[in-house]
């Protein structure tokens, strides 16, 4: 069963996602913002991060750029999630960071985010 961590700041959207990911037989850990899932990070060790980028006191860049420096969590495959409209700049920069990330865009569809998960698993 593959095991992920969504880190979202919003507990309703990272409750939804939990529920989706588990009935597709994912053992899902949520991470309310990047402080929570950074601790969390030192005792579970997922197969992909699932990291929302616009977060507020730290934002998913950062989590990023600390998940790269950790020995422990420097290979473990993320994939971002933003908003369309802020697209553009940040993905340039995640992929700045770390060049195998993988990227789903809000709004999506549940159906183009499992399949994005699978994918970058797939890559790892």
């Amino acid at each position: 069963m593959p095991k992920v961590l969504v880190i979202e700041d919003e507990f309703d959207v990272a409750q939804s996602i939990k529920s989706v990911l588990e009935e597709e037989n994912f053992e899902v850990l949520i991470g309310i913002g990047g402080h929570d899932a950074l601790e969390k990070l030192e005792t579970y060790k997922p197969d992909v991060i699932l990291l929302d980028i616009i977060m507020p006191i730290m934002d998913g860049t950062e989590v990023l750029k600390k998940l790269r420096e950790n020995k422990a969590t420097k290979n473990i495959p993320v994939v971002a999630v933003t908003a369309i409209s802020a697209s553009a700049g940040i993905k340039n920069e995640l992929l700045g960071i770390d060049p195998k990330i993988g990227f789903i865009e809000k709004p999506y569809h549940i159906d183009d985010l499992l399949k994005e998960i699978k994918s970058t698993i797939k890559k790892a």
